[in-house]
């Protein structure tokens, strides 16, 4: 199964996905110009700061399944037919008003709202944070800085991405 995946932040957690899976994307999308932390592991094609359907489309025909990792972009609801995965680090499953972008800090100022913090893959459909749940966990909102609340939210993210992926075995290439 070919694995597209995508990412604009640094590529930390693809890295510790691979690591942890011994499986590695066949190819990587990012917005992000410069190094990235999985430089030399997989092939990553850069692509415009907002790639339009056209591109999308492009790389996507070419591929199985697609995940998105910190991928800062709307994806064009065209090209959302695809088998298209995002991990949202916000317990949507519980709140769905934290759909959207920079939810964990709400679940971090607002404690006493969220009382829970977590992670979910989602399919990705052209509403924003809509699409069906496939996995999640949630733990207690017990953070002490917004920082603690990142790292928790990273740790379980990867942790729900390292089940998914291993739940594919034929997904992606072995390192």
């Amino acid at each position: 199964m070919k694995w597209l995946a995508l990412f604009s932040q640094t590529g930390s957690e693809l890295k510790n996905i691979i690591e942890q899976t011994g499986r590695k994307p066949n190819m990587v999308l990012t917005n992000r110009l410069g190094s990235s932390e999985i430089d030399g592991v997989v092939p990553i094609t850069y692509t415009p700061k907002t790639p339009t359907s056209i591109v999308y489309n492009f790389y996507f025909n070419h591929y199985d399944i697609i995940t998105l990792h910190g991928y800062l972009r709307i994806i064009s609801p065209d090209a959302c037919d695809h088998l298209i995965y995002n991990g949202h680090p916000a317990a949507i499953h519980l709140y769905p008003e934290l759909k959207g972008k920079d939810k964990q800090e709400d679940a971090f100022i607002y404690k006493d709202k969220y009382p829970r913090m977590g992670v979910v893959i989602h399919r990705v459909t052209p509403e924003l944070d809509a699409g069906e749940i496939i996995m999640c966990h949630d733990v207690i909102n017990d953070t002490t800085s917004i920082e603690d609340a990142y790292q928790k939210l990273a740790n379980l993210s990867v942790r729900q991405w390292v089940i998914f992926v291993k739940n594919r075995p034929n997904m992606g290439e072995l390192v």
